[in-house]
């Protein structure tokens, strides 16, 4: 005898229906329930850690002295951004193109080569133009992580939004902050000290995004992490002046 029993509703047009079979003193569930069930459970996860996500607000009477003196320091001193390359991938394929006789080898590894230095600039590039159009906190500079290590002897190029050198020899004397790009994957950004520790929380540190967006629609995934250190910043700073 089949016995179907309603366990509930979660909403008006979508009633849930739990039927249980009994054959040879078994029971099964029904398919249909279970597809319902994990549906719902994966839609309240979400729901749940958005609301979260939404309901942590800066509070400033809990602000550090740590984080005010922070967040004064970002807004004084110019902001290092971090461009990534694929400079050890490109000496690698050099070498490589180098030590063969096989032209057609040859061939494919310079081919590997144009084609690692394109996708470089292109992700320069989408940097570059989201700080330009989205982050008016304080002044940025670049470097290419080539030339990333000679930064804090003073002695290391700088580049402007349009890719222009620009000269900065004092800045290894300031307290500055550095947006370290590609330190898990290429387009993800992360707002660390010059000696590279986490930013103190309410300061930001790096935005949750899902990483599918970086690999579909890289210019926006950018776009979010810069307006989001951006507003976070200046939310920051405006609690701080009310200390």
């Amino acid at each position: 005898m089949n016995k179907a029993t309603k366990i509930g509703f979660l909403s008006q047009s979508a009633p849930i229906t739990l039927r249980l079979y009994h054959t040879n003193n078994s029971m099964y569930r029904d398919v249909d329930y279970l597809c319902r069930m994990k549906m719902y459970i994966i839609w309240g996860t979400i729901v749940l850690f958005s609301m979260s996500a939404c309901t942590r607000k800066i509070k400033p009477g809990r602000l550090s002295e740590d984080v005010i003196s922070d967040v004064r320091s970002i807004k004084s001193a110019p902001l290092v951004v971090r461009l990534p390359t694929q400079s050890r991938k490109i000496e690698k394929l050099s070498q490589l193109a180098q030590s063969t006789a096989d032209s057609s080898l040859q061939s494919k590894y310079l081919e590997m080569i144009t084609k690692a230095k394109s996708d470089d600039e292109l992700l320069s590039q989408r940097i570059r133009e989201a700080f330009e159009k989205y982050y008016t906190y304080s002044k940025v500079v670049f470097v290419y992580d080539t030339a990333y290590s000679k930064l804090k002897m003073g002695n290391t190029t700088f580049h402007n939004h349009k890719n222009e050198v620009i000269n900065l020899p004092t800045l290894h004397h300031y307290d500055y902050f550095v947006i370290v790009a590609g330190s898990t994957y290429r387009e993800e950004l992360a707002f660390v000290t010059k000696d590279h520790a986490r930013m103190e929380t309410p300061l930001p540190y790096r935005k949750k995004i899902n990483r599918f967006m970086a690999l579909k629609q890289p210019e926006e995934f950018i776009k979010k992490q810069v307006s989001f250190f951006n507003e976070r910043l200046n939310i920051v700073n405006t609690y701080a002046q009310l200390k």
